[in-house]
């Protein structure tokens, strides 16, 4: 015999918050995702003013370092001709980001592909300047030729992820 078997046990009252069975039973919960809001964005027009700010500053400060490449000691040719492509590509893709982000809306939830579309530029972006910081290893002038820019561009791209409610 399986179970519980109560004999002659008179009144017997359970209560368990929930259902009670004698048996099996089998709960299932139905879940919907469908109205996932994200917290991307600009809450007014002015963070967004803010963030296209940081923006222009930020790729002025890769166009600086990009002209700075070639004066950087211990760094052969080939490392430096694929950093200057790299800043290139990061140049670019400032400019692309800035279009992107000067069509959100102020105040509007932004359509998670744009969200996701942004993301992943200012991790391309945070991405090639972490590259960039390692080259610090290799060239005995680092600070006095491009480390004293990146110093500075490092936390304006912080502030724009702020910005835009990139964690």
């Amino acid at each position: 015999m399986s179970g519980f078997n109560f004999n002659n046990t008179g009144d017997v009252s359970v209560d368990a918050g929930g259902d009670v069975v004698a048996g099996d039973k089998v709960t299932t919960t139905n879940t919907s995702t469908n109205n996932i809001t994200n917290n991307y964005g600009f809450a007014q027009e002015e963070e967004k003013q803010q963030f296209l700010q940081k923006m222009d500053e930020l790729r002025n400060y890769a166009k600086e370092i990009n002209s700075r490449v070639d004066d950087l000691e211990g760094v052969d040719d080939d490392q430096k001709e694929a950093l200057e492509d790299e800043l290139t590509e990061q140049i670019k893709a400032i400019r692309q980001l800035k279009k992107v982000a000067d069509q959100v809306e102020a105040g509007s939830e932004v359509a998670p592909g744009i969200a996701s579309q942004i993301e992943k530029q200012v991790d391309f972006i945070s991405n090639g300047l972490d590259k960039l910081n390692q080259l610090g290893e290799k060239s005995s002038n680092f600070m006095e030729t491009v480390g004293n820019v990146l110093i500075k561009a490092s936390p304006l791209l912080l502030s724009a992820r702020h910005l835009f409610g990139i964690p």
